[in-house]
């Protein structure tokens, strides 16, 4: 009797556990329908997302095509929403994905699209990780909605680009800032899935303001405190904020000296350190390019965080040379 109830509680700690600890998600070839949340085909952007702009109007200002679902996702259940916008006007022509931050897609990535488009004669195409789902936000940043979500994302377009006639597939780039610029540093880490699936069919990547939250035990560093009940969960699914570097391929990474929303104190030094190239600006904050005039300053409708954004001009060109620079580089070897 002894021996039987030993087994029993043996069994029973063995599964609260598991429940407790939940099932290892860890990106892997078996893990793909989790990072996979359903595509709901029938869901259309409304009028105004996220209630910040009119979807339409900024469309037609920044002269780029409508978002439809053209390829579908990793595993294949459904299609994808995205702006794709076919610029052939050279015979070594640059393609740029840009994927959004936890807002949503919105005018910096339509602004950001138009200058690539009318600088680098780029091909560009604005991913969407959320409406595809009919999500509209994630703010919260380390849920399922995050950061692998967009890396199995980013692999589907660039599968579809490398079939498109105007695409040279030699010349594939990932831009984002926020989540987006996490997902810029996640994409090119060097984990055995990422790396099969995505060294030498992206060249390089570019990272804005990025969040770069790691799990503790990747070296994550940021105060729990500070964020409270959407990161203390990390201890026990740690895929959800995955670890960050070293790279497989070139990773250029751009940060915020004034930056109260993805602050470079929350980084393992190496996040920053292996990168090809890291430039910090130390009077900036986050979202230094904002579509407004230089100087304006606003806080962030993030409910988690009002945190400061303010345009900078200065910050915004830099950067954007930088990244041009190194394109251009690429076009010329």
């Amino acid at each position: 009797m002894k021996i039987v109830f030993a087994v029993f509680c043996l069994l029973f700690s063995i599964n609260a556990n598991a429940f407790f600890w939940g099932i290892d998600q860890t990106l892997s070839e078996k893990t793909i329908d989790f990072w996979q949340p359903e595509i709901d085909e029938t869901f259309q952007i409304p009028e105004r997302p996220y209630d910040i702009y009119n979807y339409e109007r900024q469309l037609k200002k920044y002269n780029l095509n409508h978002f439809k679902r053209n390829f579908q996702s990793y595993n294949q259940k459904g299609k994808l929403f995205s702006s794709w916008n076919p610029n052939k006007k050279q015979d070594k022509v640059p393609t740029i994905i840009i994927m959004h931050g936890g807002h949503g897609v919105n005018p910096i990535e339509f602004q950001s699209a138009e200058w690539f488009k009318n600088n680098l004669n780029a091909n560009v195409l604005i991913l969407d990780s959320f409406w595809s789902r009919g999500k509209f936000e994630n703010h919260a940043t380390t849920t399922k909605f995050g950061v692998n979500v967009m890396v199995l994302d980013i692999i589907a377009a660039q599968r579809w680009l490398a079939l498109q006639p105007e695409v040279d597939p030699r010349y594939i780039y990932v831009y984002g800032g926020s989540i987006g610029g996490w997902l810029a540093l996640r994409i090119m880490t060097d984990d055995p899935f990422i790396t099969k699936e995505v060294k030498g069919k992206i060249r390089s990547s570019f990272s804005v303001y990025p969040v770069c939250r790691e799990a503790p035990q990747y070296g994550g560093k940021y105060p729990k405190n500070r964020y409270g009940n959407y990161v203390a969960h990390l201890d026990s699914e740690p895929w959800l904020a995955p670890n960050l570097g070293p790279y497989h391929s070139p990773v250029y990474v751009f940060t915020a000296g004034k930056d109260d929303a993805t602050n470079i104190e929350h980084c393992a030094s190496s996040v920053l350190t292996d990168a090809k190239e890291w430039k910090h600006f130390e009077d900036a904050t986050h979202a230094w390019d904002l579509p407004v005039a230089d100087g304006i300053c606003s806080n962030a409708k993030n409910p988690q965080n009002k945190f400061l954004q303010c345009r900078s001009d200065l910050v915004t060109n830099a950067v954007l040379e930088k990244i041009k620079s190194v394109i251009q580089t690429d076009l010329n070897n």
